[in-house]
């Protein structure tokens, strides 16, 4: 505190103490008990807590304090509290929040009534004792402090504060006879951590902590709750206190040296000092483990209604052996020296980038810094994924080798502290194919204690990869008599692959009979014979190595729905193998609800179903009823798919069909709504889309 010494502070914090130890568990309102201490050392007397004037000649010199993030129902109370006071003593008493900026003019208050977890130390004291379900009215020096954990334990306090106020001779008192803390009712008495209550710890991450991190704070703050111990949490930029639970690599103490020692599946709980430390891999499931592993330790600890956690006693560390490798060299540099950059505002870059970083976690367990390379270059080993500004920079002497490239030659090359993994700037086929080399070398991989992988060729290598056209119609109005204007469209671009929705049975044989070098499969979407996804391929050119059909529900074996679709939906996939280069690759016909809670659920759960292909280039086509910033397409987009317009920068904002490709395992190198041809408007209420596109890299 700013305005009140530390001398004041200490005898205040030892005053409260000794009465908050006096007072626990005693009824409302009754005499508190003297300890027996005949057998006992004699002890320093403390200071009394002294009653309270709040009031005195119709004036209170009082405020009421609530914090400035206070929760919802704090505010309200604090506004219940205001107007009980002035209905007992007819004085108006005023209420703020507890922001301090003593150059504005915004002090604390040296008589105050603290309602909620304010942040000023007195109710913080306060709260350091209280368990989930218990309260207390009490007197920190020269304030009141009213503290509960939640809504219903604090509307009993201020109820409880109001009801025992005097109004006598012109006085408005709380007495300190009538300071109080109530207990909760819980299964397990008590908590220790290396022998200090629980109630005094916080929980501790890091600022800006990743997802995984706070959802395993978030864990562990709900079941130390169902223990009865609501701990508050904090950011590793509050100021340290003595008693924390760290979670993840934060700047307490080893946390971070550990966590960096960690693989993607390790994880480990420790203590250090008077910290508990729960520290889990790069992997989501490696926090769940951890969190798993902690609460099966804390329950086999329970005795007597009492867990005493002792650094002896909670110590876990788990090392995962389910990796290709233990240790990854790249050209002779442990992979765990590199920083993974990718380009600024080049969305392929990021995610092959991402793919790399993933694929490197799943060899050896590490996983990699990934920045942008708008961040300055610092120093360091870095893997430089497409064409960068580092490479008019620090990584200059790459340069020299990328300038000799031609068009869709990729190269991998190791220069000092570098390793370039991409192709000429822009070019789409030959970044997509490098990265895809280097994952294909790193999951073949077989020594299980050292794997070294050579880049170090300087030399552009050329694409051989495949190339195929697609196209992805709506049948639109069903009708018989449009059929061969669809056709003729069809026809004069002659796609290797053609995708329908809202096809009927009778349409597909149509097609079929107009359409001789094609072969197609068809399922039954809704059980009405007029609305399903069908699959056409040149026969010649490919094979069928499989197919079928999914239906878009929570029962993806059997025709259903979600409650939000109004129709049935469902995705019809067939694996194609190329009868020449022996290339497999998958195609989806789809077609989405246009109920925008029913499209993210949809999308969703196709993501999850096609999880068995994600080893192959998947492409999904279809009528989406979605455009590119609703919820069901960044669905998609997480999970690196990017529709072919988009892709290629040439989206058209009011689309609603499209063809998403697998952009680390597929290009896309062309694109076109077919909406010039003279039938286009009548062939069907939906334009074709047509997409051309590259697999099978070398």
């Amino acid at each position: 505190m700013k305005n009140i010494t530390i001398k004041v502070i200490a005898l205040m914090l030892v005053s409260v103490m000794a009465a908050l130890a006096l007072i626990a568990c005693q009824p409302v309102g009754q005499p508190q008990e003297t300890p027996d201490v005949s057998d006992t050392e004699p002890e320093e007397t403390q200071p009394p807590l002294e009653d309270t004037v709040l009031a005195e000649n119709g004036k209170t010199s009082y405020k009421v304090i609530r914090s400035q993030t206070s929760a919802d129902y704090e505010t309200k109370l604090t506004g219940e509290l205001v107007r009980g006071f002035k209905e007992k003593t007819e004085i108006e008493i005023f209420a703020s929040d507890d922001w301090v900026n003593e150059a504005l003019g915004y002090k604390e208050g040296e008589f105050e009534i603290l309602v909620g977890r304010t942040a000023r130390s007195e109710s913080e004291l306060v709260y350091s004792t209280l368990r989930a379900d218990d309260y207390a009215v009490t007197i920190v020096g020269k304030k009141i402090v009213i503290a509960a954990h939640n809504e219903e334990k604090l509307t009993e306090a201020i109820e409880y504060f109001l009801e025992k106020l005097t109004v006598s001779e012109g006085k408005t008192e709380f007495l300190a006879s009538d300071a109080v803390t109530m207990k909760g009712e819980y299964a397990v008495s008590e908590i220790t951590v290396g022998g200090v209550e629980l109630t005094q710890f916080k929980i501790v991450y890091r600022n800006g902590a990743v997802e995984t991190v706070k959802n395993l704070a978030g864990r562990v703050s709900d079941k130390l709750y169902e223990y009865g111990y609501n701990l508050s949490a904090k950011t590793d930029l509050a100021e340290e206190s003595e008693y924390e639970i760290v979670i993840g690599s934060t700047n307490r103490g080893s946390s971070e040296a550990e966590s960096e020692s960690l693989r993607a599946l390790d994880y480990k709980v420790y203590m250090e000092g008077t910290k508990l430390y729960i520290l889990a891999g790069s992997h989501a499931d490696s926090a769940d483990r951890v969190a798993d592993a902690l609460f099966e330790k804390l329950e086999s600890l329970l005795n007597g209604g009492k867990i005493s956690v002792t650094a002896e006693n909670v110590k876990i560390d788990h090392e995962s052996d389910t990796y290709k490798t233990k240790q990854l060299l790249i050209d002779g540099n442990d992979i765990k020296e590199y920083t993974i950059v990718y380009t600024q505002n080049d969305t392929l870059s990021l995610k092959l980038a991402d793919s790399l970083c993933q694929a490197i976690e799943e060899v050896c367990g590490r996983r990699l810094n990934l920045i942008s390379d708008n961040r300055a270059y610092t120093g360091g080993k870095e893997i430089i994924v497409g064409y960068s500004k580092r490479l008019s920079g620090a990584a200059s002497a790459v340069e020299t080798y990328v300038n000799k490239l031609k068009d869709n030659e990729y190269l991998v090359v190791s220069e000092g502290d570098f390793l370039y993994i991409g192709g000429k700037q822009e070019d789409r086929v030959a970044i997509t194919a490098a990265v895809n080399s280097v994952i294909n070398q790193l999951l073949r991989i077989t020594d299980p204690e050292k794997a070294e992988i050579a880049l170090g060729a300087n030399t552009g290598t050329t694409v051989l990869g495949s190339k195929y056209t697609i196209i992805t119609y709506n049948d639109g109005d069903n009708s018989y008599q449009n059929i061969a204007d669809r056709m003729t469209i069809i026809k004069e671009y002659m796609p290797d692959i053609i995708c329908f929705q809202e096809t009927q049975t009778g349409h597909a044989k149509k097609y079929k009979s107009e359409l001789q070098v094609y072969d197609y499969v068809l399922y039954d979407n809704d059980g009405t014979t007029y609305n399903s996804q069908p699959v056409f391929w040149k026969k010649d050119k490919f094979d069928l190595v499989d197919s079928g059909i999914k239906w878009l529900s929570d029962t993806p074996d059997k025709r259903s729905k979600y409650s939000e679709s109004e129709y049935v939906r469902s995705m019809t996939y067939v694996v194609l193998k190329d009868k020449e280069t022996g290339e497999e690759f998958v195609v989806i016909s789809t077609h989405v609800s246009y109920v925008d809670a029913a499209t993210t659920k949809q999308t969703a759960r196709m993501m999850e179903l096609i999880e068995d292909f994600r080893d192959m280039p998947v492409l999904i086509l279809g009528d989406f009823n979605m455009r590119d910033t609703s919820k069901g397409y960044q669905n998609m987009f997480k999970e690196n798919f990017l529709d072919s317009g988009r892709y290629l920068g040439k989206s058209d904002v009011a689309a609603i069909d499209y063809c998403f490709i697998d952009i680390t395992k597929v290009v896309a190198t062309d694109y076109k709504i077919i909406d010039d041809h003279e039938l286009s408007k009548v062939a069907s209420d939906h334009y074709a889309v047509y997409t051309e596109f590259i697999v099978g890299f070398n």
